[in-house]
């Protein structure tokens, strides 16, 4: 057993640091173990990294606390050492991103009460807002979440649930309240040739950009390459965009598929921890996520699947800033795993790549069952402008088509690039912006409920009076 272990923190430090394993923890202090140890005038959280027999220094202080898991097995402590040599960040910080904080907790059996919407009107300001706010939950939220996100007190949830107004559901945490009730046996579907194509392609392994149209069927390719990793005994993992992390996205892979795992913002710590544990244990097979569902710890990795891989989602915008595509792309080295970097549009440097040789091009540019390409139409606004001397609201090729849709009693949707009284709210003096505190994009200012909400994952905010960073006066 080693006398010292270097251990990494979450800080933006570029080093590790020294410390004496005392005896009582020697048995359990190894590299990929969470400990507690004194730092400066406090203590600190961090990892072991690695174990010494002696240390160049002649005061060593002592570790404090440690696990007695190994949180970080070599595999992931690699890829988070790549992760902080590539993205400029502390080796401490790439594994604190990489690791759920809910891990250190244990495993509760307690139930979770999950909110959804009621029906009636509701009466008093805050009522409304809770009911606005459960109108654009795509599914069920926990009640502490909805609680905080929302704004409104205990009392004023309790009074909605009890009206009607809200719903309350419980469940066990094992149990994935997001697309349990969606589930559909999947129908026999045969494949065309591109796809079949495809799939060869991606049986040779490596990185396999998918480029294929919308309506293609990639997410059928998706799911004939992950049953093939599965019944090699191997797991995959699936990111999408978390917009697209919907209860109907998860259900199509939870009906091919037992054992599945999904990762995603509406989660407690403990409901991360109990899954990330599930997957460590090998009790998973398909993980499906958004962007930090490319560190999962997986014991037998065969393939990682982006979909949507052009997508500004898969950056993180704070540190660690790490790309979930090249964080695959490395893993997929490290672990002899297959990527499957899918797109209907891919990014100019996946395409570059595919087309130097770099990663395998399977396309696919036919729609499945030979489906037509919907007809688009482009209207210049500008020339109408021009012509009429004003602003038109919609031009008049719109008008003649809805007017002819509403003639023939047909619908017609129209999609607004716009919602909200303020797409975004920053600080003329400073600059400072009015940002999600999950996911780091601008907030929606709603002048009708006097809130800031994210469009992305529904958090909402009341707007400062004053800006946070600078204290003016001055948010616009």
């Amino acid at each position: 057993m080693s006398e010292f272990a270097e251990v990494v923190l979450n800080l933006p430090l570029d080093r590790s640091f020294t410390y004496r394993v005392p005896p009582p923890l020697r048995h359990v202090v190894r590299p990929g173990v969470r400990v507690k140890v004194p730092f400066g005038p406090r203590e600190q959280t961090g990892f072991v990294v690695k174990l010494a027999e002696s240390a160049s220094f002649p005061r060593i202080k002592d570790l404090k606390e440690a696990t007695d898991e190994v949180l970080a097995d070599e595999r992931l402590l690699d890829l988070t050492r790549w992760v902080a040599s590539r993205y400029a960040c502390s080796w401490g910080e790439a594994l604190n991103a990489a690791i759920p904080s809910g891990v250190k907790t244990k495993n509760p059996g307690q139930v979770i009460r999950l909110i959804a919407l009621g029906a009636g009107e509701p009466k008093t300001e805050k009522q409304k807002v809770a009911f606005e706010m459960a109108k654009r939950l795509s599914s069920p939220m926990p009640r502490a979440d909805f609680a905080k996100h929302s704004g409104v007190s205990a009392a004023v949830l309790s009074g909605m649930i009890r009206s009607g107004l809200l719903i309350e559901t419980k469940v066990r945490p094992e149990i994935d309240a997001m697309a349990e009730a969606l589930i559909e046996k999947p129908k026999e579907i045969l494949l065309t040739p591109a796809q079949e194509g495809a799939l060869k392609i991606i049986d040779q392994g490596g990185i396999v950009l998918l480029h294929g149209v919308t309506g293609s069927g990639k997410t059928e390719v998706y799911l004939r390459a992950i049953a093939e990793a599965v019944a090699r005994g191997k797991q995959a993992i699936v990111l999408v965009p978390e917009i697209a992390l919907t209860p109907q996205t998860v259900s199509r892979f939870k009906a091919r598929f037992p054992r599945v795992a999904v990762l995603h913002s509406v989660l407690t710590q403990g409901d991360r921890a109990r899954q990330w544990r599930a997957i460590r244990n090998g009790e998973i097979d398909v993980i499906v996520g958004a962007r930090s569902a490319v560190f999962a710890p997986t014991r037998a990795l065969g393939l990682i699947v982006l979909d949507e891989e052009h997508e500004a989602a898969y950056k993180q915008e704070n540190d660690p800033r790490y790309h979930a595509r090249e964080v695959a792309v490395r893993r997929s080295q490290l672990e002899g795993a297959t990527v499957i970097l899918g797109s209907a549009t891919p990014s100019l440097e996946t395409l570059h790549r595919a087309q130097t040789g770099e990663f395998r091009l399977a396309r696919m540019p036919d729609r499945v069952e030979g489906r037509e390409m919907p007809e688009i139409e482009v209207v210049d606004m500008a020339a109408e402008k021009m012509e009429l001397k004003r602003h038109p609201i919609i031009s008049r090729r719109l008008e003649q088509l809805m007017r002819g849709s509403m003639e023939r009693r047909e619908q017609a949707i129209l999609f607004l690039n716009r919602r909200g009284f303020l797409t975004h709210v920053s600080c003329r003096r400073c600059g400072w912006f009015f940002s999600c505190r999950r996911c780091d994009v601008a907030m929606t200012y709603h002048r009708e409920t006097a809130r800031a909400i994210c469009h992305y994952c529904y958090d909402s905010q009341a707007l400062p009076p004053t800006c946070p960073d600078c204290g003016a006066g001055t948010l616009a």
